[in-house]
């Protein structure tokens, strides 16, 4: 399913969602990711200035893959990740 994501409340509403589909509580998922429960918790409650890379951890666990939708006039964006 693709939702759009238009803020750190819509990550963390996608995160929790998926998160207790599968059955997991936050400080489980937190231990296998490496982080504590109160981090999972910002990160669910849309907390702005979490860290990025640590959510990208937990998206990964949870298998939600994220994209970019990059205009097609930029390309020096679209230059730059060919590298």
């Amino acid at each position: 399913m693709r939702i759009p994501i238009n803020s750190t409340e819509d990550i963390g509403t996608a995160i929790r969602a998926a998160r207790k589909q599968q059955g997991l509580r936050q400080d489980d998922l937190a231990a296998v990711v490496g982080s504590s429960h109160v981090f999972l918790r910002d990160v669910e409650s849309g907390k702005p200035t979490v860290q990025l890379g640590r959510v990208l951890r937990i998206l990964e666990e949870l298998g939600i893959s994220l994209e970019m939708d990059v205009p097609d006039s930029s390309q020096k964006v679209r230059k730059g990740l060919r590298r």
